[in-house]
């Protein structure tokens, strides 16, 4: 070989060796780079340890709260329904009580209406009462002076005939009068003897009544005589007989003149059965007018029993009415003490809700957090494997007034996945995802337009019918359980 060969041969390997010095420079300085990357990848990969284990931390924390208020809204909705359940049975006794009330009211109503009558009533009896007053007045007054003229007649009667004859059994008298008044002041004694007829022996004393009774012959015989012998002296000395005149008489009243040696003179013709017919009749009036009046009575005395009746009545009604009032009064203390608790629970259960909301804002944002970070780690949802992940994308279209936010997305160059986050994941949410969150991505951003497009719903916790809605809608479970994340899928479908 011949130094020039040598020599380009030594200046060929030269240039290699530079070659491969650059070479192994450039890769010395690009695993440099790589080992940069690595230790980044690293501090990164304990920084998103480090944040996991945070998160879970905080998670834990979160359930342990999500617990504990969980159960205050348990004792919150128990203590609401029992709150309803009593102004529920308050208000049907409420109600009960006001439907008594106005039964009562009626029954009131009814039984002052009946007063009304009855005293409607006791005025027309008291205003018939007054008027049989006056005829039974009228009818006496009348009866009176019937009496007293009958009495009259009877006498004139009696005085004419004796007058006429002057003789009474078989004997003769020298004369007759009438009606003599006789009056001793020292004796304080007044009286009047109907007919007297005397001789120089004998008297006569008649008492003429139209009709008569026992009393009359026993008055005439134990007193008109002696009363006789005293107002007028010259009775006195005279053997004195004794007569009863009437038009009528009592059986026991003949007896008694019988017994008692009494003359009876008795009036029998036609103008005396006239006048009994007249008297009969009037006493026939007074016997009716006697019953009217008896029968007003035993009315009135009905009457006044009923409205003593409703008058008690109405005193009972109005004690019920009373004791209702009262019972209504503490009704409404208590509803307004109900209401009063129920306002007092309502504010806190407010109160409640309002740390849920933001304890659930806090919850979701580490379950969102959480679902991330697994996802963006491996890039593979039900081996299928995108190249990138994001979050929270917020989408607005002024013209067509939409927006919506999306929890999680995935894609490669021909498939997209929309993941939906929620700490406990309901039916609602599987459907609102299906029908409306993926539409309104594709609208928002039509990169995922043309993408095959799946879903999936993440989250600590699942309704059932929840699961069920989205294994039938052939979405993606992702589950939370401790630190690895689970997928279900089944019957997967593309949107």
């Amino acid at each position: 070989m011949s130094d020039q060969e040598l020599k380009h041969i030594v200046a060929s390997l030269a240039i290699s060796i530079k070659e491969v010095s650059a070479q192994i420079k450039e890769l010395s300085a690009s695993q440099k780079k790589t080992d940069e990357q690595i230790k980044e990848l690293f501090a990164s990969q304990k920084k998103t340890d480090a944040q996991q284990k945070k998160t879970d931390a905080q998670q834990k924390k979160t359930d342990a709260q999500q617990k504990k208020t969980d159960e205050q809204i348990k004792e919150l909705s128990a203590s609401q329904k029992k709150t309803d359940e009593q102004i529920k049975e308050l208000s049907v006794e409420h109600k009960k009580t006001e439907k008594l009330i106005k039964e009562l009211s009626a029954s009131q109503k009814k039984t002052d209406e009946q007063i009304k009558e009855l005293f409607a009533s006791q005025k027309k009896t008291d205003e018939q009462i007054k008027e049989l007053s006056v005829e039974h007045k009228k009818t006496e007054s009348t009866l009176k002076g019937l009496g007293f003229n009958v009495g009259m007649a009877v006498e004139e009667y009696f005085y004419n005939s004796l007058d006429l004859t002057k003789k009474v059994a078989n004997i003769q008298f020298d004369d007759c009068q009438k009606n003599l008044h006789g009056f001793n002041r020292e004796l304080k004694l007044q009286d009047e003897f109907d007919i007297t007829m005397a001789n120089t022996t004998k008297g006569l004393l008649v008492e003429c009544k139209h009709h008569v009774v026992k009393e009359d012959v026993v008055k005439l015989r134990e007193r008109k005589v002696k009363n006789l012998k005293i107002l007028y002296p010259d009775f006195k000395d005279l053997e004195m007989y004794l007569a009863v005149a009437g038009a009528s008489f009592d059986l026991d009243a003949k007896q008694e003149a019988k017994q008692s040696g009494i003359i009876i003179l008795k009036q029998v013709d036609m103008s005396d059965r006239e006048l009994k017919d007249l008297v009969a009749s009037l006493a026939v009036s007074i016997k009716e007018l006697s019953a009217s009046q008896k029968r007003t009575d035993a009315q009135q005395k009905k009457t006044d029993k009923q409205i003593k009746e409703l008058s008690a009545s109405q005193k009972e009604t109005d004690e019920q009415i009373k004791e209702l009032f009262a019972s209504q009064k503490k009704t409404d203390e208590q509803i307004k003490e109900l209401s009063a608790s129920q306002k007092e629970t309502d504010a806190q259960q407010k109160k409640t809700e309002s740390t849920l909301k933001g304890l659930g804002f806090n919850v979701g944002m580490a379950v969102e957090e959480y679902f991330y970070n697994s996802l963006e780690r491996t890039k593979k949802v039900a081996n299928i494997q995108f190249d990138d992940c994001q979050k929270n994308l917020h989408g607005f279209n002024k013209k067509l007034k939409l927006q919506d936010e999306f929890d999680i997305t995935m894609t490669n160059t021909t498939k997209g996945l929309l993941v939906e986050c929620k700490h406990h994941v309901v039916k609602e949410d599987v459907v609102k995802l299906r029908e409306s969150k993926v539409k309104n991505l594709k609208i928002l951003y039509p990169d995922f337009k043309d993408l095959e497009m799946y879903l999936a719903v993440a989250g600590a916790s699942f309704d059932s019918d929840a699961k069920q809605e989205a294994k039938q809608s052939g979405i993606i479970i992702l589950k939370q359980v401790g630190d690895v994340m689970e997928e279900e899928v089944e019957n997967l479908k593309t949107y």
